[in-house]
């Protein structure tokens, strides 16, 4: 009888879970992982534009063509890396307001 009850338990708790997957704890772990990822990817296209833009000044001075096309595609994907940083973190932080019912 008791196996019985702790069996049925043990079944009751894990059908609880399985209709909860997202969980404050799983919510909240996400957020800070998004916030945190974001801010790495920022900080990649910080210095992918700051890269391209040397190369640009580079390929200026020494009349290279090719290292200023390629310094713009450069500074050109690091702004887009920022954006899409900055918009992971704002994504993270809109998670973690809406968990703490802001």
């Amino acid at each position: 009888m008791v196996s019985v009850l702790i069996v049925g338990g043990v079944a009751g708790y894990y059908a609880a879970v399985l209709r909860m997957p997202f969980s404050v704890g799983y919510v909240r772990d996400s957020a800070v992982m998004m916030q945190g990822v974001g801010g790495r990817m920022s900080q990649m296209g910080e210095m992918m534009m700051s890269g391209g833009r040397m190369m640009v000044e580079r390929g200026e001075r020494y009349r290279d063509t090719e290292m200023i096309e390629r310094g713009r595609d450069l500074e050109g994907s690091g702004v887009m890396m920022g954006r899409e940083g900055e918009g992971i973190v704002g994504r993270g932080g809109e998670m973690m307001e809406a968990m703490l019912g802001r």
